[in-house]
């Protein structure tokens, strides 16, 4: 065992030992003493209980798989409203949303952890200047939609970012030099989620990336779950109830949608989720089903092409809720007070192909040779109290920013913000040109201070002249 001076560094030495993954030293005797501070914090960091735990069990590649020879059944889901009872069911969830609000009892919950890569753009994903005319990112367009629904109700409405290892520093640099975009700092908490190793697919031994950097990889949207445990003070602090939670990739989310709410308060549920309606069977999202008699989400990858394809009398397809992620979660369901058992969170594992070091040398090409942990936070839905489905309207409530061309793009994103707002415009009395699909002919962007919905864009359109005839921009 290497020698070490600080009683907590030896005994994270010691548990590097146990969890038989001594190789991480073979290069210590290399190291200066940077370095080494900097593969001990890296080890420290490391939950290893849980992590020996995944490695010895094993795991399939998905606790929510279909089982050979069972068929999936579709969620129930609440449906857009459509007749007079739809309707009224509709403004009773929006009336006891706007109470949830009213009564400071929700908090919203922003997953920010990732980069922008995809996009090619070096930084935080939500540091990505999408808005069309002002070019304000999406962590601003979100900042701004808070602010509305607090100027709205004259509550605080808490703001709790879980970031990662490598843009949380960058992301509250962003916060404090753009002024928190006129939020109250104190009400907006950041933190990052927890890093698991990733592992060699035949002995789970723990990679590196150079002799003083292990190869550490987030633990997925799940992580969320031991964030929220740990701001469990905030929430008893704020009386926060009800978390939005939401990711950072949807410029389009209804912020802390009071008719979700509602539904969600209503049903006394635990966790509730919102569902567009897949059309194509071939769309990349999980799906909402029924399996075992359990409402679960089956990811796209795990559901089977006679599944995916099964339509309904009408044509439509059989599942065709499609998970766009938000959700509604209760805090004493996630986060209950410490009498409770914490939730322990199945892994599904990814299989990748990686570059990292072997004898002193950077290995890997394109096949899979690395495995990797994740855990997702729809995992919670089988567990829940009442699991509430409700069906939102793509075209208002989903265009998200994944890719920097094709679809899911700033540009696909950019192109439904501009149609949702045209709407709303024409709803306003201000007729928008269009082209000849239906396109408008100049750009537009409404922050959402002036307006986060129809009905308050047409308010202020009754104290405004609006000039249509080239581009529009509200601030």
């Amino acid at each position: 065992m290497i020698r070490v001076d600080n009683p907590r560094d030896e005994a994270n030495v010691a548990q590097v030992y146990e969890a038989n993954q001594e190789q991480v030293f073979q290069y210590w005797n290399d190291l200066d003493a940077v370095e080494r501070r900097s593969l001990l914090d890296q080890i420290a960091s490391i939950d290893f209980p849980e992590f020996r735990r995944l490695v010895e069990s094993k795991r399939a590649d998905s606790p929510a798989g279909e089982t050979p020879g069972t068929r999936l059944a579709p969620a129930a889901m609440i449906p857009l409203p459509r007749t007079a009872e739809e309707r009224e069911a509709r403004d009773r969830a929006h009336a006891a949303g706007m109470e949830a609000l009213n009564a400071g009892e929700v908090g919203v919950f922003l997953v920010a952890g990732g980069q922008g890569t995809r996009l090619g753009f070096e930084g935080p994903k939500g540091c990505f200047p999408l808005l069309p005319i002002s070019g304000a990112t999406l962590f601003q367009h979100f900042a701004e939609k808070i602010r509305a629904l607090r100027d709205r109700t004259g509550r605080p409405l808490p703001w709790f970012i879980m970031t990662s290892q490598g843009n949380d520093a960058t992301t509250r640099e962003f916060f404090r030099a753009n002024g928190h975009f006129g939020l109250p700092a104190a009400e907006i908490h950041f933190q990052p989620q927890a890093m698991l190793p990733v592992v060699d697919p035949e002995h789970g031994r723990i990679l590196m990336t150079s002799p003083s950097s292990l190869m550490l990889s987030p633990n997925g949207h799940g992580g969320a779950v031991r964030v929220m445990q740990e701001q469990r003070a905030h929430f008893e602090r704020y009386g926060t109830r009800h978390l939005f939670y939401h990711q950072v990739d949807n410029p389009l989310v209804a912020m802390a949608d009071p008719v979700f709410l509602g539904h969600h308060i209503l049903n006394d549920s635990g966790f509730s989720s919102k569902a567009v309606a897949k059309t194509d069977p071939a769309e990349k999202v999980g799906l909402f089903c029924v399996d075992g008699g359990t409402t679960r989400v089956v990811e796209y990858s795990e559901i089977s092409d006679e599944d995916a394809n099964l339509r309904d009398p009408d044509g439509g397809l059989t599942h065709r809720a499609g998970n766009i992620a938000v959700h509604v979660i209760a805090t004493d369901f996630v986060a209950p007070d410490d009498s409770a058992e914490p939730f322990v969170m199945p892994y599904h594992i990814a299989r990748k192909a990686v570059r990292h070091l072997r004898d002193g040398e950077l290995v890997g090409g394109s096949e899979p040779n690395s495995v990797r942990y994740e855990s997702f936070i729809f995992d919670l839905l089988p567990r829940s109290r009442n699991p509430v489905v409700l069906e939102a309207d793509r075209a208002l409530e989903f265009a998200p920013v994944k890719n920097a061309e094709g679809s899911d793009s700033p540009s696909t994103s950019r192109a439904a913000m501009a149609a949702l707002w045209a709407e709303w415009l024409d709803r306003g009395g201000v007729t928008v040109p269009r082209d000849d699909e239906k396109r408008p002919l100049h750009p537009i962007e409404i922050s959402p201070l002036v307006a986060d919905d129809a009905e308050t864009l047409a308010a202020h359109l009754a104290e405004t002249d609006i000039d249509a005839s080239g581009m529009i921009h509200l601030r």
